[in-house]
């Protein structure tokens, strides 16, 4: 919107038809005819303000120190976890503790390092809940993992999750209050490295909630870009879950 002052000085340079420097000139009709009568303004008026150079070396710098003194931060923060488990935590929970937080872990960290920073609502050996704002957009995400799946027929794997009453209540509660709801899956391996990540959006959560199942059943085959949900009637009929997803 246009402010008194801004049209006020229009109205000086159209009546004292004056040359202001990137803002008004008087054109004479043989400049106007040197330009084959285009009154185009950028042919008369010159508005170009040259932009200040970027030294890349410098921020190639300053991203190099922010990385180094992240490293740093994540490398604390392993420190203190560690801290925690050994001397707050302990006893016959310890070895189970132990799984359920390096998986937890994974999923922590591919979030963090995608830019979103969780918080942990609820905590436990056998599930996580967590909130998260991405894109201005606030996202719940309920983690269960499984640390070994069954191999099956044409080199699938599959994995099957647990739902307790309990998990089943608070999952459709979450729905009723309107929350964008995932469910993470993390499929544990034996090689604990090799452990796979699937991500349930709301509406495949809907669909298996009004079919009464109290549990998942997640199959892949390695090198496939999709999980299969089972939902009865065999593989072919399974939803497909994409790989990729984050939440």
């Amino acid at each position: 919107m246009r402010k008194a002052y801004h049209i006020q000085y229009i109205l000086d340079a159209y009546f004292e038809r004056k040359d202001i420097d990137k803002f008004a000139h008087v054109v004479r009709y043989e400049e106007i005819k040197a330009n084959d009568c285009n009154l185009n303004i950028p042919r008369y008026v010159d508005t170009f303000e040259e932009e200040e150079l970027i030294d890349i070396e410098e921020v190639q710098y300053k991203i190099a120190q922010i990385k180094a003194e992240l490293g740093e931060v994540e490398e604390q923060m392993d420190r203190y976890l560690d801290w925690i488990i050994t001397f707050l935590l302990g006893g016959q929970i310890m070895s189970k503790l132990k799984t359920a937080d390096f998986y937890y872990g994974a999923v922590l960290s591919t979030l963090f390092n995608n830019g979103i920073t969780p918080m942990l609502i609820e905590g436990g050996t056998n599930r996580q809940v967590y909130d998260f704002i991405t894109d201005s957009t606030e996202f719940r995400l309920f983690v269960k993992y499984r640390s070994s799946g069954r191999d099956g027929e044409n080199g699938y794997k599959s994995w099957q999750f647990v739902f307790s009453s309990n998990d089943i209540a608070e999952i459709k509660q979450f729905i009723s209050e309107g929350r964008n709801l995932s469910i993470g899956l993390v499929c544990g391996t034996k090689g604990l490295n090799d452990s796979e990540f699937a991500v349930l959006h709301c509406d495949e959560i809907c669909l298996l909630l009004n079919s009464g199942k109290k549990s998942i059943t997640i199959s892949r085959i390695k090198g496939e870009k999709a999980f299969r949900l089972s939902i009865g009637g065999g593989r072919d009929n399974a939803i497909k879950i994409p790989s990729n997803r984050l939440y």
